[in-house]
């Protein structure tokens, strides 16, 4: 049996478009698709990621191949890109 604290799977920044391998689902797709960060990131309830070296927190994408399911955050202006969270976008991100 997988373990669900375990990650595993590919993340997409957007439908069809696999992010680089720098970047992790948030536990094991093989429990549903899950929100992807970068590897010493810290995974947000949110959907969004912060990365604390630099102190800002972002949008990347999900293990969902098509971009559809509701663990894949919606990035506004940044389709298919890693989106800084700001003002801007927070309305979007939950």
């Amino acid at each position: 049996m997988a373990n669900p604290f375990i990650s595993n799977g590919t993340c997409y920044i957007g439908p069809s478009v696999r992010a680089d391998a720098s970047f992790i689902p948030c536990g094991n797709d093989a429990y549903g698709h899950k929100t992807c960060c970068g590897i010493n990131d810290v995974c947000l309830s949110s959907k969004a990621c912060y990365n604390s070296a630099f102190g800002i927190t972002y949008l990347l994408g999900c293990s969902d191949p098509e971009y559809k399911d509701s663990n894949c955050p919606k990035k506004g202006a940044f389709p298919g890109k890693l989106a800084p969270l700001d003002g801007s976008l927070a309305s979007s991100a939950h």
